[in-house]
């Protein structure tokens, strides 16, 4: 699957789902479960002990699926290079960092940098990344996205960082063409409780259908 159309079905899903726990079983079992619900797009951060060998794995296993399974908490571009090798989709940073979107650029991987300022948003734009991790989104309003909208329509920002389902009308409305989601949805591994995994993700895809159904 190219880049492009790797970043297309991305922003016609809408959704991200980032898989951050403390085992690597948990991941797993996130992965497997959340799958099962209809998710189709996984970031496994690198914080999850054996994260690249996981998402190699994970990217043979579910191939047929079509399943995208990108990388994230990606630091540096050691990271970013070893997780292409080891199949990432697409790489998502909690910064803009040149060298990794070099990087991307050079493997022509899909790169999702963590944007906050209309000045990040321009430099991360100049460097060819299509969609822009919105981060923390907690800390801006929605009237963010419509403000960045005026002076850079061409900007796909992706908010990341308290999105809920409380919240999930208000950021698309606002302008956001994707959201991740992490905590929210994933909280569930901590204590195995994965058939409520199972119906948070369903929920939140139901949601997302009926606002790309308008």
């Amino acid at each position: 699957m190219d880049k492009m159309h790797v970043i297309s079905r991305l922003i016609k899903d809408g959704l991200i789902v980032i898989v951050r726990t403390e085992t690597e079983l948990q991941a797993r079992r996130s992965v497997e479960t959340l799958i099962k619900s209809g998710i189709k797009n996984l970031e496994i951060t690198t914080s999850v002990p054996n994260a690249l060998k996981l998402i190699a794995e994970l990217n043979y296993e579910y191939e047929a699926n079509n399943v995208l399974i990108g990388a994230g908490t990606v630091l540096n571009e050691t990271t970013a290079t070893v997780a292409i090798i080891s199949g990432a989709k697409f790489l998502v940073s909690p910064f803009f960092d040149s060298k990794i979107a070099k990087v991307a650029n050079f493997y022509q991987i899909p790169y999702l940098p963590g944007v906050f300022t209309p000045k990040e948003i321009r430099n991360a734009l100049e460097y060819g990344c299509s969609i822009l991790k919105l981060f923390p989104a907690s800390d801006l309003s929605t009237n963010f996205i419509q403000e960045i909208k005026g002076p850079m329509p061409q900007a796909t920002l992706m908010p990341t960082g308290g999105v809920s389902l409380e919240n999930l009308d208000d950021w698309f409305i606002a302008g956001a063409e994707i959201v991740a989601v992490g905590g929210d949805l994933t909280h569930w591994a901590m204590n195995e409780e994965w058939d409520k995994m199972y119906q948070t993700a369903q929920n939140y895809l139901k949601v997302i259908y009926q606002i790309k159904s308008k």
